[in-house]
């Protein structure tokens, strides 16, 4: 919840470039993107497995 907005405050916000990470090319990022995917899809589909659901996902909105 916003309770106040200033547009043009007149003390203005330090932003610093990052400090920390690892400088990756392209091809490390894509290769390290598709692990972390897989290990994503796993770890949900043992939660589901866990849960004893039939592997789909109900949303119910309203009641």
């Amino acid at each position: 919840m916003c309770t106040k907005i200033v547009m043009n405050p007149k003390d203005k916000a330090d932003i610093s470039e990052p400090n920390k990470g690892k400088v990756m090319t392209q091809k490390e990022y894509d290769e390290m993107l598709k692990e972390k995917m897989k290990e994503m899809r796993e770890r949900f589909q043992n939660e589901r497995q866990k849960s004893g659901g039939s592997g789909g996902m109900h949303i119910r909105i309203g009641g």
